[in-house]
């Protein structure tokens, strides 16, 4: 009976520390939104929980990994969003005619599917080579 209750006292401690740790976090991650160095980040997060630097760098690395996370998958249901107007504009310009629009639009979904990478723009523009002969040194 004793040992179940040392146990769950365990887990209290663990979940009040989780908590604490979980206020840093929003702390931090709201900070990194703000604006501000990781440093100034870090420092900020030591002076208002009293934590060690070492913990306030754990912070940090969590709240910023979450930040990317968010991000990342932000920027992917934009896109998917963005590219769902563009094929509605295309269908709506083409109706109408606009093929100036239809070719801007059709610009612009390739350029986001990869079609004007880099790679594929080198491969599309002519080069032009023009050479200068020096007229003094023949005469």
């Amino acid at each position: 009976m004793t040992e179940s209750n040392v146990s769950q006292c365990g887990l209290d401690q663990e979940a009040a520390y989780d908590a604490e740790q979980e206020k840093r976090i929003a702390f931090c991650y709201t900070s990194i939104t703000e604006g501000g160095t990781r440093l100034c980040i870090e420092q900020r997060l030591r002076t208002e929980f009293n934590v060690p630097q070492a913990t306030a760098k754990t912070d940090y690395s969590i709240s910023i990994a979450r930040l990317q996370a968010e991000q990342s998958d932000t920027r992917i249901q934009l896109i998917e969003q963005l590219q769902a107007i563009r094929l509605t504009a295309i269908r709506k310009a083409m109706k109408r005619g606009q093929l100036q629009t239809v070719a801007i639009l059709c610009k612009d979904l390739g350029a986001v599917l990869g079609e004007t990478a880099p790679e594929q723009l080198s491969l599309a523009v002519p080069t032009l080579n023009i050479v200068v002969e020096n007229q003094t040194a023949s005469q």
